[in-house]
């Protein structure tokens, strides 16, 4: 067993030397567009793995900018509802929060998937002895209107659960939650 660790360990090390050995980039670094290494306030950058073609490395860059800005929202707006609830008295409120945050992340996921695009690409062309590949780097931004319908549909969602919960604590920190999401997310995420 260790020594299939081990062999396992070489291989894969072998395989990042070599894939950093023999690509080198023939986009000059210093031509990046400034969002590339300084990210703009409010804003994402995806980026891809090396891919054959162009197209598939911008899809996996895009892919890779909604999974931060879903992944920042949820966990932003999970800290900012515990707060929320229990700024009103209740205790025990990390599971229904955290039910909350899951119930806006599902619908923000949704919409993001199928209508969120990047603001800008900036391809990069990678070459080794073999062939060549492409790396992208996606600016993603989302409306804070968007941000603001979903946590509308969140609110409903919650809403309606809380209404079937027999639980009366639950039920009133499912309102609570509920009440967080109806407001206006800006004041949230300081857009």
């Amino acid at each position: 067993m260790k020594k299939m660790i081990v062999v396992l360990f070489c291989l894969v090390g072998s395989f990042v030397y070599f894939t950093f050995l023999c690509c080198s980039s023939t986009a000059n670094v210093n031509n990046r567009p400034v969002w590339v290494n300084t990210v703009p306030s409010g804003c994402f950058v995806g980026i891809s793995m090396i891919y054959p073609n162009e197209a598939q490395a911008r899809s996996a860059a895009r892919e890779d900018g909604i999974k931060q800005l879903i992944q920042y929202y949820g966990t932003t707006l999970n800290d900012k509802l515990k707060i929320y609830i229990g700024t009103h008295g209740d205790t025990g409120s990390t599971l229904i929060s955290t039910m909350a945050s899951e119930q806006f992340t599902e619908l923000l996921t949704k919409g993001l998937a199928q209508s969120l695009s990047a603001r800008e690409y900036y391809i990069e062309i990678q070459k080794n002895t073999v062939k060549k590949g492409y790396i992208a780097f996606a600016l993603m931004q989302v409306d804070s209107s968007y941000l603001n319908r979903a946590a509308a549909g969140a609110a409903i969602e919650i809403g309606k659960k809380a209404n079937l919960e027999p639980d009366a604590i639950k039920k009133i920190q499912m309102q609570r939650a509920a009440e967080f999401f109806s407001g206006n997310l800006s004041n949230v995420f300081d857009f």
